[in-house]
């Protein structure tokens, strides 16, 4: 899995034009609907919005396939998904509107018909339905400079893992080097761990803080979990990440 990779850009968007067809149907909530894996962050909070929006990149990174017609057409573009979340977070009525042919749409669909529960909006204080609009963009062109980007983190070097190898690095520091082998500053480091459909994320400013460490704690074999990172790097903010399975 690769967030920030060659076929995906996601960006979580909210449509605000009038449904006169679905007058039950909020188009803006008090609260709108978080993606789920981030129940103990504060409603409302920047935290916790950020925290939704980066396990839904994380969710969609791992299912979205670029469909081979539309590679082979050299198709390219966003497709846009409708869906209603409701009020018990269940996916309701997703539709395609807008496609870019060789079946990115169907690929799109599927994910979003396949999406874990989310968190309610909330509205006067009581669960509401809530129409949301999901862009995700198929991209041929990869970014040579995040490939080339290196995360390091204390004596991890194989793509798999143990539970406790992840322990034992609980201290040590994650870097991340350019592609000359130099050390960048880390903005922000965040740790995702995906089990199933189950998804739980750590925030902090680049360093392993306790949030982190009680998240590794909860590790187990047959999961997998993620670093991201931000750096900063000749003027522009990229992200940057690698991937661990539990064995």
């Amino acid at each position: 899995m690769r967030i920030a990779s060659l076929f995906l850009c996601v960006l979580v968007s909210w449509n605000l034009s009038a449904q006169v067809d679905r007058p039950i149907v909020f188009n803006i909530a008090d609260e709108m609907p978080y993606f789920p894996g981030c129940s103990d962050l504060e409603n409302g909070s920047a935290d916790k919005r950020h925290c939704s929006n980066r396990n839904l990149i994380v969710y969609i990174s791992d299912f979205l396939r670029y469909p081979d017609k539309a590679k082979a057409l050299g198709l390219e573009g966003t497709v846009y998904i409708d869906f209603i979340v409701t009020e018990t977070g269940k996916i309701f009525a997703p539709k395609v509107v807008r496609d870019i042919g060789g079946g990115c749409g169907e690929v799109a669909l599927e994910i979003v018909q396949n999406m874990p529960d989310w968190e309610p909006g909330i509205m006067k204080g009581n669960p509401v339905k809530v129409l949301l609009n999901l862009p995700i963009k198929f991209s041929l062109k990869a970014s040579d400079l995040q490939e080339e980007m290196e995360i390091a983190w204390g004596t991890l070097a194989k793509e798999s893992v143990t539970r406790q190898q992840l322990l034992n690095n609980t201290n040590e520091k994650v870097t991340v080097r350019d592609p000359m082998g130099n050390n960048l500053d880390i903005v922000e480091l965040a740790v995702v761990y995906k089990k199933g459909r189950k998804l739980k994320e750590a925030l902090s400013r680049g360093n392993v803080n306790d949030d982190i460490k009680k998240l590794l704690k909860k590790m187990k074999r047959g999961g997998e979990f993620v670093l991201l990172t931000t750096v900063q790097y000749k003027g522009k903010f990229i992200e940057v990440e690698r991937s661990f399975s539990i064995i």
